[in-house]
């Protein structure tokens, strides 16, 4: 009886990392064997707080409140999109994803592209790659076509896309009336 070395947060952090951006159809086909990968939610953090650092420091008047935003938009966003997409799948597609968790583990996981998307011309890369690794799960995890993914991928762009536009035409000011 050999003893299995016990392995770190950074060897599970790391093998994630790499499967993801190497072979993400592969790693989205076995994502549910969580002793094999990093789970989303620590991995999802992780990959923010690098996210949040990185991009603060390299803004000439960051503050730790910045830091702060950065992270709560690194985590959010991934929970933002997780929620749409499995409204606009339950409606478009009864419910091809059964369950938020999946949807959620594919927008964490996609994620990954917040430790790269600080470099100066690659945040346009990234967020284009960050929605390609989303649909490759979709397809890979909810075993959706590839249309469906990228249907359901447009639609909730444009429905984030008309909310900041809602957003930044609201006069959120106190006026006496």
């Amino acid at each position: 009886m050999t003893l299995q070395p016990k392995k770190s947060l950074f060897h599970y952090f790391f093998r994630t990392v790499m499967q993801i951006c190497l072979y993400p159809g592969t790693f989205y086909g076995e994502m549910s064997q969580s002793d094999k990968y990093m789970l989303p939610g620590p991995f999802l953090v992780i990959c923010g707080t690098v996210n949040a650092i990185i991009t603060t420091l390299l803004m000439p008047a960051s503050t730790p409140f910045m830091i702060l935003l950065y992270f709560l938009n690194a985590i959010g966003m991934p929970i933002i999109i997780s929620s749409l997409l499995f409204g606009i799948t339950r409606v478009l597609f009864k419910g091809s994803f059964e369950q938020f968790r999946t949807l959620f583990s594919v927008t964490a996981y996609s994620n990954v592209t917040a430790l790269f998307s600080w470099m100066p011309g690659i945040s346009w890369i990234a967020v284009l790659w960050n929605f390609y690794l989303i649909g490759v799960g979709m397809v890979k995890a909810g075993r959706i076509s590839g249309l469906k993914a990228f249907l359901c991928i447009l639609i909730a762009l444009a429905i984030l896309a008309a909310l900041l536009e809602f957003l930044q035409i609201q006069d959120f000011s106190l006026r006496s009336k």
